[in-house]
């Protein structure tokens, strides 16, 4: 059987904070045109189109999407946020708690993860409980999951008392503790 080639679609959208205006096909995903057209890296490929990894994880119109499932025309109005695009001082309290918590091994699913729980640590008080719900549909290959929490607690109290957590300082050295 042939496959029939879908009509190009037109569409406007916000990514990032600034106007797209697409037009092609309504079905590419929308991992792929973030990867491969706009050149945001943020979103991993960790089982596309399956959805079930949570790597790719956007939001849109502040809610979570998995965007290796999410065909380009459901897009069409709507604001993406990617990693690249959230408030730059929040995530560096959040990225500095994940390296300071020890929240991440390779990082491949870390912008996923935090992509995932960004509404919960931008709402005020947040759970361990509400957490570990919240990150039920991504997986990590490396770790278990209690760091991550701890990074995520450590995050959303900061924001919430509108702290910063800085880094220690180090010589850069390889192996030496932080």
């Amino acid at each position: 059987m042939e496959k029939i080639k879908l009509k190009e679609q037109t569409m406007e959208f916000k990514l990032n904070g600034t106007t797209i205006n697409y037009e092609g096909d309504p079905e590419l995903s929308l991992m792929t045109y973030l990867r491969d057209v706009e050149d945001i890296i943020s979103p991993k490929d960790g089982c596309a189109p399956e959805g079930v990894c949570g790597c790719c994880t956007v939001l849109l119109d502040g809610n979570v999407l998995k965007a290796c499932i999410a065909p380009m025309r459901r897009i069409a109005g709507k604001e993406v946020i990617t990693m690249e695009g959230l408030d730059p001082g929040k995530k560096e309290t959040v990225i500095n708690a994940f390296a300071i918590e020890g929240g991440l091994q390779c990082g491949f699913c870390t912008p996923g993860i935090i992509m995932k729980v960004w509404p919960l640590l931008n709402q005020g008080f947040v759970t361990e409980k509400e957490i570990n719900k919240a990150l039920n549909s991504n997986l990590c290959r490396c770790t278990g999951y209690k760091k991550v929490t701890k990074s995520c607690l450590s995050a959303a109290e900061a924001l919430r008392n509108n702290t910063k957590i800085e880094l220690p300082q180090s010589s850069g050295k390889v192996g030496e503790s932080l």
